[in-house]
């Protein structure tokens, strides 16, 4: 599946209400509240982060509310597919797992890629994420935005980092739209538009890269 996603990183917390009104105004679509998520991260790498070094990336996600009943874990595997200078234009590929302990998922990770490239899976990074979010547009064009508070970890360290992240994602509208719809945000509120992903940075802001 391609993803075409825009990342504005924030100096602060915006009113959600507020930015999600006045972006869907700008854009003169309807707004769609989808409400709130938390999800808890977890990027899982080789000890030398060979897939960071490749701009590649994998995932195990869980929903907050599901990780003491342990009822849903998803693994996301990115990697770049074109350049951009303000897009990430990426393969995204998604797996729901029936296996609801992490520790049995990375020990699978690690006994395959330890098989491959003599490297064990292990976590590299923890991501604690509260998201509010909305649809724009119809049902076959929307526009994903996702206002992001999220907390970064090593799994082997004491410290934290966090950041606020503005997504804006395609699913179905033009890199046109994303991209007016990136100015508007950075006209009316303080940010930049990431370079990296979230792997990539939030190592960095905890001083790892």
């Amino acid at each position: 599946m391609e993803e075409r996603e825009i990342e504005i990183v924030l100096e602060g917390s915006p009113e959600p209400h507020k930015l999600l009104e006045g972006l869907a105004h700008h854009l003169e679509l309807p707004l769609r509240s989808l409400g709130m998520s938390t999800t808890y991260d977890r990027m899982v790498d080789t000890p030398d982060m060979a897939l960071l070094a490749i701009d590649h990336s994998l995932r195990v996600r869980q929903k907050l509310g599901n990780v003491y009943s342990g009822n849903e874990i998803r693994l996301t595997y990115k990697r770049p597919l074109q350049e951009h200078d303000v897009l990430f234009i990426r393969d995204e590929f998604k797996l729901k797992l029936t296996e609801p302990d992490y520790g049995s998922v990375l020990q699978f990770l690690g006994s395959l890629t330890e098989s491959l490239v003599n490297q064990r899976m292990e976590t590299i990074l923890e991501i604690s994420e509260l998201a509010r979010e909305a649809y724009l547009g119809s049902e076959q064009n929307l526009l994903n935005v996702s206002i992001d508070e999220c907390s970064y970890s090593r799994p082997d360290a004491e410290g934290q980092a966090g950041e606020f992240v503005l997504e804006l994602e395609s699913h179905g509208v033009s890199d046109e739209l994303l991209l007016s719809a990136a100015d508007w945000v950075l006209q009316n509120y303080e940010g930049r538009v990431a370079a990296e992903g979230k792997y990539a940075r939030g190592l960095r802001l905890l001083g790892q890269l």
